[in-house]
């Protein structure tokens, strides 16, 4: 008999913000890809500036205003 609490439905998934939404997808502060890029840094809820990342820049893709593009050559 197999025990109800460890089925599928029971352990609801993790939630991950979506990497194609999230800001930090390209800052060059994001915490550092885990598991061999498994986890995106950007996902995570730390980075250089916040040891907590704000609700609103996590799970709402609010501007961030340490945001500095990994891009820029400045």
């Amino acid at each position: 008999m197999k025990n109800p609490r460890f089925t599928d439905e029971a352990i609801g998934a993790l939630r991950q913000p979506d990497i194609d939404k999230i800001n930090c997808k390209d800052c060059l502060l994001r915490a550092k890809d885990r598991l061999d890029g498994k986890i995106k840094g950007a996902t995570l809820s730390v980075c250089e500036v916040y040891e907590i990342k704000p609700h609103g820049i996590l799970w709402q893709n609010d501007d961030c205003p340490y945001y500095i593009d990994d891009k820029d050559d400045d």
